[in-house]
């Protein structure tokens, strides 16, 4: 007989290492602020290389949690995604699952696909009450993806037309940039942490309603030979009565046959 096939479970391990790196890089991300807050007029910012060494290292660490998070997340999506499927069949994935991986990083769907993997997955999963805005997550992380590179590419710009870059009028620009990526990141790493939070125990629990198949159950009790417990059979003592002695084999004349 062929065993039964074992049951999915919530990654919770990797929701956890997901909703944690989202914090270091928010925590990231805000560090990155406070330093162009309190580095700006520096002799880099008059200069337009717009950072300092404090926030060269803190931009560097930013990178490695991005990646990191890129990685686990992508493997909770996944999973999450396989999850959602068995849950309610009936719902439709709107993307196949190798756009769980390169939704984030093609140029151009990389600005939509992420928001409808997520968003479908959290259909598929929360099947009741109230649910956390995939839109607004992801409006907020777009902000912080999109405003410092649009700042920097204005301020790289209006620093090859100037040559007294002195009278930069963007001068300002990079610490703006980076309060408002810092803002839009915390929005972002609070909704992602309800998101996952909230998809991972909404499969914990629909897959948890799902009992194994039954396994052959044992011999009971009192049985070892496997047979089901029944009425004695005709001549055999019952239970609790005394035992008869044997009787003798009856004699015969002629002897063994």
């Amino acid at each position: 007989m062929t065993p039964p096939a074992p049951l999915r479970r919530a990654p919770r391990a990797l929701a956890t290492a997901s909703i944690a790196l989202a914090v270091v890089l928010t925590a990231l991300q805000v560090a990155l602020a406070v330093a162009a807050l309190k580095d700006r007029g520096s002799v880099d910012e008059l200069f337009g290389t717009g950072a300092t060494a404090t926030q060269d290292w803190i931009a560097t660490a930013t990178v490695a949690a991005i990646v990191a998070g890129y990685v686990v997340s992508c493997l909770w999506l996944q999973r999450a995604r396989t999850n959602a499927r068995l849950i309610s069949p009936d719902i439709p994935l709107q993307r196949s699952s190798v756009w769980v991986w390169l939704g984030w990083i093609v140029p151009v769907v990389n600005l939509w696909f992420p928001y409808q993997v997520v968003r479908d997955i959290r259909n598929g999963s929360v099947r009741f009450g109230q649910t956390v805005g995939v839109g607004l997550w992801w409006t907020a992380w777009l902000v912080y993806l999109l405003v410092p590179r649009g700042i920097d590419r204005v301020r790289d710009a209006d620093a090859r037309a100037n040559l007294d870059l002195q009278l930069n009028p963007d001068f300002d620009a990079f610490p703006t940039a980076e309060v408002v990526a810092a803002v839009a990141v915390v929005v972002a790493c609070a909704l992602w942490c309800a998101l996952v939070g909230q998809i991972t125990a909404a499969q914990k629990a629909a897959l948890s309603e799902a009992t194994p198949p039954g396994s052959p159950s044992g011999s009971p009790s009192g049985s070892p030979s496997g047979s089901p417990a029944g009425p004695p059979s005709a001549g055999a003592p019952r239970p609790g009565s005394p035992a008869l002695p044997p009787v003798p084999p009856r004699w015969s004349p002629h002897g063994d046959a």
